[in-house]
């Protein structure tokens, strides 16, 4: 398989998982023996049980057609994967998030715009937090973060940059970093984060939405694909 093939796979797959895009390349058609098809469909069919038995917000880590196990953060998932499977592909997947969800829009509903109401009161609260709608910090706000966590450097570069991304008219796009770099910005999370996957495989990497109010969020997990270099 050659690079461009090798690339636009990764990408189709990595659509499909992220936003269950029914558009996209439909994995059924992805020939066995290619990254992680195989752990994909695994992951669907035993999905359920996994949500019955009282898995939800827990990480499934999947090799070849068997969840092996499941874990309480995806540090541990990782580490679990690779302890046992070295350089071999496998899947980290988050249990309870969508598989079959429409495919998000620009404006994400996990990184939303303020609605009118909203930024009108942000507006007005004139830099008083008690004034403003519950959840809004404005991006002058962001607080540094350690560095020594899982990306914390990524995070201090968005802080960093998203003053001048802001005035260059990005606002409301998707942002990919890595380290110290903003290595593109795309329209969409899809082709953010399906880039990312291309180019790093199992190497951390961020996508952060450019916002001018950013939503304070407290995600539970977030996932990485694995794949063969």
């Amino acid at each position: 398989m050659d690079e461009r093939a090798r690339r636009e796979l990764i990408k189709a797959i990595h659509i499909a998982i992220v936003t269950g895009d029914p558009s996209g390349p439909p994995l059924p058609d992805v020939p066995d023996g290619t990254p992680l098809a195989q752990e994909w469909r695994a992951f669907l069919r035993e999905h359920p049980r996994l949500l019955v038995g009282g898995n939800q917000n827990r990480l499934a880590l999947v090799k070849g057609d068997e969840v092996v196990s499941v874990w309480d953060t995806l540090r541990d998932a990782e580490q679990a994967g690779r302890e046992r499977f070295g350089e071999e592909p496998f899947l980290v997947y988050g249990i309870g998030l969508p598989t079959r969800a429409a495919p998000r829009s620009n404006d994400d509903p996990i990184f939303p715009s303020p609605t009118p109401e909203e930024l009108k009161e942000l507006l007005a609260s004139n830099g008083d937090r008690s004034r403003r709608p519950k959840g809004w910090i404005h991006h002058t706000e962001l607080k540094e973060v350690d560095p020594s966590k899982e990306l914390g450097v990524e995070s201090n570069t968005y802080r960093r940059e998203v003053g001048r991304l802001l005035s260059e008219g990005h606002e409301g796009r998707w942002v990919l970093i890595k380290g110290e770099q903003i290595i593109g910005i795309w329209d969409t999370f899809s082709d953010a984060s399906s880039e990312g996957t291309c180019r790093y495989l199992r190497e951390p990497f961020m996508v952060q939405r450019v916002q001018t109010w950013q939503r304070i969020l407290n995600l539970p997990y977030r996932f990485r694909l694995s794949c063969p270099s």
